[in-house]
């Protein structure tokens, strides 16, 4: 069973009394546009080129977070994400610390679909209605759709335990990956017992996350019980209107 509470509305939940006064906090970015996203192309594991509009989305995401003091920012080892990531930091007042390309934060693996049209996903999809999320397809090939959320696990659990030591427990971390690992993040986040999420928008969790798609968390440390998760932002990409 989803173990969220506190509903919140709209893609950016305003902080409230009684929010989480921990101050471990992850701010997930989905990479700014590609080539191929605009040829809907699957991408997978492919390096991933940024068109002009996507740099300028990355621009505009780091001019958003330039105060913001990151202690350190992880990356995909994809091209697009560390072009993403280069743009973003452009802006910022202080560069992080420690930057880390992470393999566990690569797209899922789309096997033989890769460099294919997306439409071949839907064409899989009507010979294969049992899924309940066209994501949750076995792609010929590639990588599950249940192995991906388990890299997803492994480095969540990784953060989880950074939270937990004296010496990281007030980290401000900046995590730039990609569109269907966020999706397999939340679904499987959403569906873990161990945490009690916080101001889960129960509409926006289930969308797909946008170009720079914004999801900032507060880990809680050391829980005695169930970790509470703190959403402040969901695919938010509010940043782009602003």
């Amino acid at each position: 069973m989803p173990c969220c509470s506190c509903s919140g509305s709209g893609s950016e939940t305003k902080k409230k009394k009684g929010s989480l006064s921990t101050v471990f906090v992850v701010t997930f970015v989905r990479h700014g546009e590609t080539k191929t996203n605009v040829e809907q192309i699957i991408q997978g594991r492919g390096p991933g080129e940024l068109t002009t509009r996507g740099i300028h989305m990355s621009e505009i995401l780091g001019k958003s977070l330039k105060d913001e003091v990151f202690t350190r920012a992880y990356n995909s080892d994809l091209k697009r994400t560390q072009d993403t990531l280069t743009h973003i930091m452009k802006h910022l007042r202080r560069m992080p610390a420690t930057i880390i390309p992470n393999p566990i934060l690569r797209e899922r693996d789309f096997g033989d679909l890769e460099g294919q049209p997306d439409a071949k996903i839907f064409e899989i999809a009507v010979h294969n209605p049992t899924p309940a999320s066209i994501h949750n397809l076995s792609i010929p090939g590639g990588e599950s759709y249940e192995e991906t959320m388990d890299r997803c696990a492994q480095f969540f659990h990784e953060l989880c335990e950074m939270a937990d030591r004296t010496e990281t427990a007030t980290e401000n971390i900046l995590v730039v990956t990609h569109g269907v690992w966020l999706m397999c993040f939340m679904d499987w986040l959403v569906e873990c017992d161990e945490f009690q999420l916080i101001n889960v928008d129960g509409f926006k969790y289930d969308s797909f996350p946008g170009n720079t798609a914004v999801t900032k968390i507060i880990i809680e440390n050391a829980p005695p019980g169930k970790r509470k998760i703190e959403f402040l932002k969901l695919h938010d990409t509010s940043h782009l209107i602003s």
